[in-house]
This record gives C-alpha cells, sequence and structure tokens, in this order.
C-alpha cells in the first residue's frame, strides 16, 4: 500500500480489501494448449477500484464422462434395433399399397385408351398369341419394356431363365406350366414389372371362356416377387359365362391350380377371401381394394 501510495503500482493493483465482492461467472471462453478454446465455469474476487482479475484455478469443467457417452450410445442402439424392423416394414407396406392403386388404375386406363381405337374389349381377338395381343391392345398406350436374358433380374425378383418362373405364391411354390411359359413379362418405366397372359379358351367355353390374366409386380425387383405380398394378379373376360359382373372387367382373382374356378370373389365375404389369399395369395388384391388400397390389420400374409 505504501508503494501505491507513492504512485509507483495503480491503486488497488491485485488487492483484496476487505469491503471487496466476489463474482461468479459461467460459460467465460478460455484458452489452455490441450483443449484450444473451452468454456469453463469460472470464479473470482474484484476489489473495488481493482483494474485486473485474479481467476481462481480450481474451477471443475464441466463434461460427460466415457461412461455416460457408451451407455447414452448403447441405449440409442437398442431403441434403434427395436422400432427399425417396424418402420422398414410399414414403409414397405406403403409402397406396395401406393403401387397397387396405381396398377389398377394404370390397367384401366390403358383398356380404356385401347378401345378408343379397337372397339370395345369384349371384341378383342383373344386368339392372338400373348406377346401379338400385348402388341395390338397396350403396346401404344404404355412404354413396355420386354423382359427378356438381357433384362433378367431387373423385372422380377425371382427371375429363371431356365424354369421361366418370375415369382412364386405365398408357400414359395411356382405357377404351373403354362404360365410360366406362354406368359409375357415387361418392365414399366417406374421399375414396376407386368405379365399378360392370354387364353383362347376351352372349346364351346363350356370350362372357361377367353380370358386375359394380368400379374402386376408393383415394386419389381426391388421386393421379393410374392404372389399377395407384392404381386397381384388381375383377369378380365371376355364372355359372361361367370355373369355380367365379371365380363370385360379386370378383377382380382385367379386360378393359380390352372383352371378359373368360376366364382367371383368380388361378391364373397371377407372371411372367404382371407381364407382364399391364404391359401395362394392370387385374390389377395380385393382385401387391399375394398380397404381403400390399405392392408387391413387381419391380412393373413405377414411381411
Amino acid at each position: 500500500r505504501q508503494r501505491a501510495l507513492q504512485g509507483r503500482i495503480p491503486e488497488g493493483y491485485g488487492l483484496r480489501p476487505q469491503n471487496a465482492k466476489s463474482y461468479n461467472v459461467t460459460n467465460l471462453l478460455t484458452y489452455s494448449p490441450i483443449n484450444l478454446f473451452t468454456k469453463r465455469s469460472v470464479a473470482f474476487t474484484l476489489a473495488e477500484g481493482a483494474t485486473h482479475v485474479d481467476i481462481s484455478h480450481n474451477c471443475r469443467r464441466i463434461a460427460f464422462t466415457l461412461a455416460e457417452v457408451l451407455i447414452t450410445l448403447g441405449v440409442i442402439g437398442v431403441v434403434a434395433a427395436m422400432t427399425m424392423p417396424t418402420l422398414i416394414q410399414n414403409h414397405e407396406k406403403r409402397v406396395i399399397e401406393t403401387g397397387l392403386a396405381k396398377s389398377y388404375s394404370d390397367i384401366n386406363n390403358w383398356l380404356i385408351r385401347s378401345e378408343l381405337d379397337n372397339d370395345s374389349r369384349i371384341y378383342w381377338d383373344y386368339t392372338l398369341p400373348t406377346d401379338e395381343f400385348v402388341k395390338r391392345y397396350f403396346a401404344p398406350y404404355v412404354k413396355l419394356k420386354e423382359c427378356t436374358l438381357s433384362t433378367q433380374g431387373k423385372c422380377f425378383k425371382k427371375e429363371d431363365s431356365t424354369t421361366y418362373n418370375s415369382w412364386t405364391d405365398v408357400h414359395g411354390t411356382s405357377p404351373n406350366g403354362q404360365i410360366r411359359m406362354t406368359s409375357r413379362k415387361y418392365l414399366l418405366s417406374d421399375g414396376r414389372a407386368v405379365a399378360f397372359m392370354v387364353n383362347p379358351g376351352s372349346p364351346d367355353y363350356t370350362r372357361y371362356e377367353p380370358y386375359l390374366a394380368i400379374w402386376f409386380d408393383v415394386n419389381g425387383a426391388r421386393g421379393k416377387s410374392v404372389l399377395g405380398r407384392d404381386v397381384y394378379q388381375l383377369i378380365m373376360f371376355n364372355y359372361a359365362k361367370w355373369g355380367q359382373n365379371m365380363l370385360g372387367k379386370p378383377i382380382f382373382g385367379g386360378f393359380w391350380s390352372g383352371a378359373w374356378s368360376g366364382v367371383d370373389h368380388t361378391a364373397s365375404s371377407d372371411e372367404t377371401i382371407i381364407s382364399a389369399c391364404e391359401s395362394g395369395g392370387d385374390v389377395c388384391g380385393i382385401l387391399l381394394q375394398r380397404n381403400g388400397w390399405k392392408f387391413p390389420k387381419d391380412y393373413p400374409i405377414k411381411f
């Protein structure tokens, strides 16, 4: 104090008088060689009239320990492992629902546009080979790329050039030889795949009349190619043997056993359709159609 009074050192420099006040400062930006710039909580005492701050170095740094970080990451991993499969499954369902609704809308639009040039669909020539039928009645109205050896693996997930197989039913069974050998498969511009098969019918239509069968793989080679899961079958008759409701109208149904059963599944109860869907998968599309193109909670095929 005596030296300060003599003017050599400013009054109050580094001094702590009795009436000094204490202050606390948080988030003070400080520098250290190890951590460069860090935010620390510090405490200091400021004397009245002092021009410098005496910082205490016994403050504790605020941070997480390694154990805390590892525990947190572990909890996050467990939660992700529990929720991710459900999220992925729900996303897959949404993709299929959207794809099926679009496919059903597309086939009806193609038919309507074709009728403008080719008369009513019930008068089309069902004696044509399938590829000629598609070329005449569909190709002018939609961009189709035929599935060949060069596109194998890009149309349907389960393409096999030896067996001509492209999809299976819910039990892993391949379609019969007629479907495999006579159907023609095409790739759409958005990655969906579609297969057509034309049958001229049995003699005098005593067993079944001429029909057009259509299979849509709503996610193409990106999915599983399983009937009732991401492959859905439509069939259209041009003769009213099975009733006017089915005449010239693409309906969900089929003949996985090789022959049309003659049952108009569009009029069946949900319980009947669920049982038929579970047995093969060829009428499953009706369940989604009735439910606003959404999978019902009691949908029999699991993902």
